[in-house]
């Protein structure tokens, strides 16, 4: 099964009413959530080593840095998950810009995931 989702989020004030978003999907469309939090229909290491790689392939384009997916799989695994983007983007290119950061953790969230179903989903 392949899943394909838009992850991306808006920032607004607090007190701002919402922005109203387009959508070519038309208006009687069902609108389908599924949520997973416990990783128990999705494997969410899948959801995460694909984001890494839309990031580092992001990075290599951008900026031309090497392959950094490796690395952000290597420090997930030692548990490490709020400063991972940082501190793999500040170790390859030092003068990264709080907005470079930026792209680079938002090149994670937009990217389309390839998941398959626990086979006991």
């Amino acid at each position: 099964m392949h899943v394909e989702a838009d992850y991306s989020c808006e920032h607004r004030d607090v007190g701002a009413p919402p922005t109203p978003r387009k959508t070519s999907a038309p208006m009687s469309t069902p609108l389908r959530l599924v949520f997973d939090l416990d990783d128990t229909l999705y494997p969410e290491r899948s959801y995460a080593l694909g984001g890494f790689r839309a990031a580092a392939d992001y990075a290599s384009d951008t900026w031309g840095l090497a392959d950094l997916a490796p690395e952000m799989t290597r420090l997930l695994d030692t548990g490490m998950l709020g400063p991972l983007f940082s501190q793999v983007l500040h170790a390859a290119k030092p003068d990264a810009t709080a907005d470079q950061l930026a792209e680079f953790v938002r090149a994670y969230g937009r990217h389309t995931p390839n998941l398959t179903l626990f086979p006991d989903a």
